[in-house]
C-alpha cells in the first residue's frame, strides 16, 4: 500500500524500529525492493534522486509503476523523490491523487 513517508516514520518512531530507504535507478530495483519488503513484512521507502531520474528512471514512467507495485503488497511503501522534484507538475498531480 502506498503511504506517506511521514506515516511510515511516525510508526517506526512509535514502535522503535528502523525503515529501509532504498535508492533505485530503475523499475527492476524498485520492484525487487518492494517484493523483498513484502517477503519480510517490513515497510520500505523507495528513493529516486536527480541523477537517477535524469539518466535512468524517468518520473513519468516510474511513478505509475511504483504506485501499482505498492497496491499489490500488504506493507507500507513510500516514495521519496527528493525535494528538487516538488515543483514538478507531474509529481504534484500524482501526489495529490495518492494522498488527498
Amino acid at each position: 500500500m502506498l503511504v506517506s513517508m511521514k506515516a511510515i516514520l511516525e510508526d517506526a518512531n512509535t514502535n522503535y524500529y528502523g525503515v529501509m530507504a532504498m535508492n533505485s535507478i530503475n523499475i527492476e530495483m524498485a520492484r525487487a525492493g518492494i517484493m523483498a519488503a513484502e517477503e519480510e513484512h517490513s515497510p520500505i521507502i523507495i528513493q529516486f534522486g536527480p541523477g537517477q531520474m535524469k539518466n535512468h528512471a524517468h518520473m513519468e514512467e516510474m511513478l505509475p509503476v511504483v504506485e501499482e507495485l505498492a497496491k499489490r503488497v500488504h506493507v507500507p511503501v513510500a516514495l521519496n523523490l527528493r525535494a528538487f522534484l516538488c515543483d514538478c507538475r507531474l509529481y504534484q498531480r500524482w501526489f495529490y491523487q495518492c494522498h488527498v
